[in-house]
């Protein structure tokens, strides 16, 4: 799954925010909603599957003083970036990173949640999506929240007004048009039909929409 070299991981965090509609957004409404459901101030232990950069992990620090976090990501200069940003943010002693692929994750837990933001849409649908749900979706307490954010159903209109909006985040047309042939050839989209079998095979319940940004969708689930 990892294609993130040192280079690509050290202007990550700059690149993204112009090539993911609603970066910020999502980053927020995931941490919102799992602070809904798990309370922020009670002890919990939260799975963080894609960690990348670590995005994600300043959120949910700040928003949640008492959770500590198990975050996992195949590659050592994301997980590099991330560990520095949470040094620097000062809650770098509440994360346990593992550089492992999340399908091969097989820690007991238990985690009370589990959050992967851009990260499973990396995965083929030949065994290894699957593979990466039931990792999330395994160690979690019963009725613990899981939540997605992925790129899902590509369609020509997204192409269009995706290179429309890239461009207005003042990404040049050459760079919108990269980015498109990188989703074409590296991601791998998941219809909520599919995603709602795949979340049923790993035990959780049925799919619930939280987050819409063109093809971009997060989705809310929890362990039966």
């Amino acid at each position: 799954m990892s294609k993130f070299t040192q280079n690509s991981a050290a202007d990550y965090d700059e690149r993204i925010v112009r090539l993911v509609p609603g970066y910020g957004l999502l980053h927020e409404l995931a941490a919102c909603l799992l602070a809904a459901h798990v309370s922020p101030t009670t002890p919990a232990d939260m799975l963080i599957a894609g960690l990348g950069t670590g995005r994600e992990l300043q959120d949910l620090a700040g928003r949640a003083p008492a959770w500590r976090f198990t975050a996992v990501d195949p590659s050592q200069p994301m997980l590099d970036a991330a560990c520095a940003r949470a040094e620097a943010g000062g809650y770098a002693d509440r994360i346990a990173f593992r550089a492992v692929e999340m399908q091969a994750f097989d820690e007991a837990g238990p985690h009370d949640g589990a959050l992967a933001l851009l990260a499973a849409q990396f995965v083929p649908d030949d065994g290894n999506r699957a593979a990466f749900v039931r990792a999330m979706a395994r160690p979690l307490r019963p009725g613990a929240p899981l939540a997605f954010v992925d790129l899902a159903e590509p369609s020509a209109p997204f192409e269009a007004a995706y290179r429309g909006w890239a461009m207005a985040q003042g990404t040049d047309v050459h760079q919108a048009d990269a980015m498109l042939k990188r989703i074409a050839l590296n991601f791998h989209p998941l219809t909520e039909a599919r995603l709602t079998t795949l979340l049923a095979e790993a035990d959780c319940s049925a799919p619930s929409p939280f987050f819409q940004a063109f093809g971009y969708r997060g989705y809310l689930a929890r362990r039966n």
